[in-house]
C-alpha cells in the first residue's frame, strides 16, 4: 500500500485516481497489478512475460507478443523412411529454428525411401545413361547413342543398348562420332597389297577413296612369264615355264632360264645316210641313195620269171644289194588287184574293180555315208554316193558327223555383248586375269559379225553431275575391243553405283549411248566384287522388268535380255529376279582370279547355240 502525504501530491496525480475528487481519503491505488485478470492501467513499461498466463502489464491481453510459452517443446520433420525428427523449447516466447535431424531429400536408387513418403524408390524406373567420352556427339547426327538403365533393389543396372565410338575406319560412316566422317581412319598409311614383298610384289600404302580403302600403288602376283623376273612372287624365277618348239626335223620342248628359251628338245637335221631314215629332215628318205642295203621292195618293172622270161602280170620283189642298188624285179606271184593300170590278179582285166570311198572314220555317223568309186587306167574315178561331213547348220542333222546334233550354232545370226566391269580399288585382286580371259575369249570370234563393247563403272564426277559408267570402248570389232580391254585397271573410285549401270544399259531409253543393232541380240556380262550398290535409290525390282521384256534394238516381242552376272556367289540373292531366277547358270563365281577361268566362264555364257527349225509336220 502506499501512503500519501501532500508533498507527494503531484505523485499522485499519476498513481492515483479519485472517485468524485471531492474528498481526499476517497482517492484510490489505480496502478497495474498484474495478475488473471490484472487490475489497474495499463502501464507499457512492465514486460509482458512468457512463461506465464496471466495479463503482466495490464493491457487486457495475455501473452501478447509471444510465439509460445516458455519450456514449451516443439516437434519437426518426420520419422517415415530415413527421416527423423528434432525437438526445440521455447525460450523467451521464441522457437528456435527447428532443423530435423534428417530431412527428406529427393529419390534416389539406393533401395532406401530419400523422399519419406512411404515408399522406396519410386518414379526410377528407368534413365538414360552414358559411359563413353563426354566430348562425342549422341545426338543423332552420328552412329554413337545413349543407353538406359534401371533401378532394380536399390542398384542402377549396368548401362543398356549404348552404341560407344570406334576407332575412325574408311567406311563412309562417323565410327569415333566427332561429326566427320572418314577422318584420319586408322587404316590410311598402313601398308597393304600382297602379304610379303617377293619378286615383282611390292607393298603399297592404303588410301581412303570414296569410304573405301584402296592400295593404288601395290604390285600384286602374276602369272609367271619367261622375262627374267619372279612374276608370281614364290621366291623362284622363270620356274616351271616351258613351251613348244620345233626345228624342220619336229616339235620338242624348251624351258625358260633367266628370261630365256633354252634347251628346245625338237631334233635336228643330221647329214642323209642310207639307213631307211629322213636323216636331214627334208621331207625324203634316203635321197641319193638308190635303196638301203638289205631292202626288199615290190616291183614290176622289167619283172622276169625263173626262166629270165618276161612276165607282165602279178607282182614280184627286189632285193637291195650291199651297194645300195636294186637287184633284178623277179616274180613272185599274184595278189588282189590294185588301181594302178596292172593285172595284179593276172586274170587278163587291169583294173576293172570298185572301192567304198569318202571318210570311214565318220560314215555312219550322222549324216556321213560312203559311196563307190571305179579305178579306170590306174586311177580312181569320180566318188559317187559319198556324204563326208559338212559344216554344220542348224537343221537338226548332224551335218559335220560328230555324233552332235547343231552343236556350236549362234541361235541369232549376230550378237552385241557389251561388259559392264567394276574398276574400283577392291578389283586390283581382279582385273588383269580378267582383262586376260576376256581378251582370248573374244579371239574365238575373230572374223565374224559378233561386235563387242567396255564400259566401267563408277564413273566420273564432271562438276555438275555424276556420270554412273563410262563407255571405253561402244560396239566394235574384236580387234578394236581386244586393244581397249589390254588397258584395264583397278582405278576407278569406292562406291560402286552398280544397279543404277544394269538399269542404264536395260533401259529402252539408252542413257548410256550403246550403239546396239537392229539387227543382233543384245547380251550383258556384268562383273563385280562388291555388293550391288546405288546412287539413286535403285532395287533389282526397277531393274528386273526392263531385262525380262527387253525393248533393246535386236529384240522381238517376248525376248529377254541375255544377262550374266560375274560377282562373288555371296551376293547372288542381290541378282535373282535381274536374272530370271537362273542363278545356277546365270551368276557366276568371281574367284578365283584365273585368265584361262573366266576365258571358260564365258565360253559357257556364250559361244554358239543353235535352235533347231521346227518340226512341220512334212518330210525332210
Amino acid at each position: 500500500m502506499i501512503r500519501i502525504t501532500l508533498p507527494l501530491l503531484a505523485v499522485c496525480c499519476i498513481a492515483l485516481g479519485c472517485v468524485g475528487c471531492d474528498d481526499e481519503e476517497r482517492l484510490h491505488d489505480i496502478s497495474c497489478h498484474p495478475g488473471d485478470p490484472a487490475t489497474g492501467h495499463y502501464d507499457p513499461d512492465l514486460e509482458e512475460l512468457c512463461d506465464n498466463h496471466i495479463d503482466d502489464n495490464c493491457d487486457g491481453n495475455v501473452n501478447e507478443g509471444c510465439e509460445c510459452i516458455d519450456g514449451e517443446t516443439l516437434s519437426c520433420g518426420s520419422d517415415v523412411g530415413v527421416c527423423r525428427h528434432q525437438t526445440v523449447t521455447c525460450v523467451h516466447g521464441q522457437w528456435p529454428t527447428c532443423i530435423p535431424v534428417v530431412a527428406a531429400s529427393e529419390e534416389t536408387c539406393d533401395g532406401r525411401d530419400n523422399d519419406c513418403d512411404g515408399e522406396t524408390d519410386e518414379g526410377l524406373d528407368y534413365r538414360e545413361c552414358w559411359t563413353g567420352p563426354s566430348d562425342v556427339l549422341t545426338d543423332g547426327s552420328t552412329a554413337c547413342r545413349k543407353g538406359w538403365q534401371s533401378c532394380t533393389e536399390g542398384r542402377w543396372s549396368p548401362c543398356q543398348d549404348q552404341v560407344l565410338p570406334e576407332v575412325e575406319r574408311c567406311d563412309g560412316r562417323d565410327n569415333d562420332c566427332d561429326g566427320e566422317i572418314d577422318d584420319d581412319p586408322v587404316e590410311v598409311g598402313e601398308p597393304c597389297g600382297p602379304a610379303e614383298e617377293i619378286g615383282q610384289c611390292q607393298q603399297g600404302r592404303t588410301v581412303c577413296f570414296m569410304a573405301e580403302a584402296i592400295c593404288p600403288d601395290a604390285t600384286f602376283a602374276q602369272n609367271e612369264m619367261c622375262d627374267a623376273v619372279d612374276n608370281d612372287c614364290d621366291g623362284l624365277i622363270d620356274e616351271d615355264l616351258y613351251q613348244l618348239c620345233e626345228t624342220i626335223c619336229g616339235q620338242g620342248i624348251e624351258t625358260c632360264r633367266l628370261g630365256s628359251w633354252v634347251d628346245c628338245s625338237a631334233p635336228v637335221p643330221q647329214a642323209e645316210v642310207c639307213d631307211a631314215i629322213d636323216n636331214d629332215c627334208d621331207g625324203e628318205v634316203d635321197e641319193g641313195c638308190p635303196c638301203y642295203p638289205g631292202t626288199v621292195a615290190p616291183c614290176t618293172d622289167n619283172m622276169v620269171d625263173e626262166s629270165g622270161e618276161p612276165i607282165t602280170c602279178g607282182y614280184g620283189l627286189t632285193t637291195c644289194d650291199q651297194n645300195s642298188e636294186w637287184g633284178p624285179c623277179e616274180f613272185e606271184g599274184t595278189g588282189p588287184e590294185f588301181c594302178n593300170n596292172w593285172d595284179d590278179d593276172c586274170d587278163g582285166v587291169i583294173d576293172g574293180i570298185t572301192a567304198e570311198c569318202g571318210d570311214p572314220t565318220t560314215a555312219g555317223i550322222g549324216e556321213c555315208r560312203l559311196g563307190l568309186a571305179e579305178c579306170l587306167e590306174g586311177a580312181w574315178g569320180e566318188c559317187v554316193g559319198a556324204v563326208v561331213p559338212l559344216e554344220e547348220i542348224c537343221d537338226g542333222l548332224d551335218n559335220d558327223c560328230d555324233g552332235e546334233i547343231d552343236e556350236d550354232l549362234d541361235p541369232h545370226d549376230k550378237v552385241d555383248m557389251v561388259f559392264a566391269i567394276d574398276i574400283s580399288g577392291s578389283m586390283c585382286a581382279y582385273y588383269q586375269a580378267l582383262a586376260d580371259g576376256i581378251f582370248h575369249y573374244v579371239e574365238d570370234f575373230q572374223g565374224t559379225e559378233h561386235r563387242f563393247a567396255l564400259v566401267t563403272f563408277p564413273g566420273w564426277d564432271d562438276g555438275e553431275d555424276e556420270h554412273i559408267l563410262s563407255v571405253v570402248t561402244n560396239l566394235t570389232d574384236v580387234a578394236s575391243f581386244q586393244s581397249h580391254v589390254a588397258n584395264l585397271s583397278c582405278s576407278g573410285g569406292g562406291s560402286e553405283p552398280g544397279y543404277d549401270v544394269l538399269l542404264e544399259l536395260s533401259d529402252p531409253a539408252n542413257g548410256a549411248g550403246i550403239n546396239w543393232r537392229a539387227d543382233a541380240f543384245p547380251y550383258i556380262v556384268y562383273v563385280t566384287d562388291e555388293e550391288a550398290q546405288t546412287w539413286n535409290s535403285v532395287t533389282e525390282q526397277d531393274i528386273a522388268p526392263q531385262m525380262v521384256n527387253c525393248g533393246l534394238p535386236g529384240c522381238s516381242a517376248g525376248d529377254s535380255i541375255e544377262i550374266f552376272i560375274i560377282t562373288n556367289l555371296n551376293f547372288v540373292s542381290e541378282y535373282d529376279q535381274i536374272v530370271y531366277y537362273e542363278t545356277a547358270t546365270r551368276v557366276l563365281e568371281i574367284d578365283p582370279a584365273e585368265s584361262g577361268r573366266y576365258t571358260d566362264l564365258l565360253r559357257g555364257v556364250f559361244t554358239n547355240v543353235c535352235i533347231p527349225p521346227e518340226d512341220t509336220g512334212e518330210g525332210s
